[in-house]
């Protein structure tokens, strides 16, 4: 049995903000790798996803701490914004659901709004959202196998130290990610898994 869980993070343009969160809540009439039918599962949270208003008061913070108005903004090509998608192995999940046949997708969500904790105090990230999705995988002899996974989406900006923290992680954070999702996700019995390459 697979019991893994793991993290991969991906950074974003902001051009990009509204297809993705479209894609995580949803809203899209048609989607090749979602299965409607099974979408009844999906979860959603949302801290503080609108990306304007986040915007608007990066622009403040910079500029209350003597930042020049001309250095304040997202460049086109600046990464403004955070994907981690944690990967939840399917037969774990189904540990999940035995054990909390009435609340196995809240457990889950209360597993990643801890994870989103822990990468905000370790790397300044800032949450914006939390998606978990049970509509998308496969179907193997008429059952449907899902692809369980969790997006957690981050405003690329930390408030307190005024940086974009995202330039700054290199590979060894990744695997400090890896700690941190295991962390977050032991108490329901997954072991620590390893980002794709």
């Amino acid at each position: 049995m697979k019991d893994f869980v793991s993290s991969h993070i991906k950074a974003f343009k902001k051009n990009q903000y509204s297809g993705l969160r479209n894609h995580h809540r949803r809203k899209f009439s048609y989607d090749e790798n979602v299965y409607p039918q099974f979408s009844a599962h999906n979860r959603h949270f949302s801290i503080n996803d609108d990306f304007s208003q986040l915007e608007a008061l990066m622009e403040k913070a910079k500029i209350d701490a003597g930042k020049r108005r001309c250095n304040v903004k997202f460049s086109k090509r600046a990464n403004a914004f955070v994907d981690n998608v944690v990967s939840l192995s399917y037969d774990q999940v189904q540990q999940v659901k035995i054990r909390y046949p009435d609340t196995w997708e809240q457990e889950l969500l209360n597993s990643a709004t801890a994870l989103s904790n822990k990468i905000e105090d370790k790397f300044g990230l800032h949450p914006m959202a939390i998606d978990f999705h049970a509509d998308e995988g496969h179907f193997i002899n008429n059952q449907f196998i899902e692809n369980f996974h969790i997006h957690i989406t981050f405003f690329n900006f930390d408030f307190d130290k005024l940086i974009h923290p995202f330039r700054l992680l290199g590979k060894s954070a990744l695997k400090i990610l890896q700690d941190l999702t295991f962390e977050a996700f032991s108490r329901l019995g997954f072991t620590r898994g390893f980002p794709r390459k």
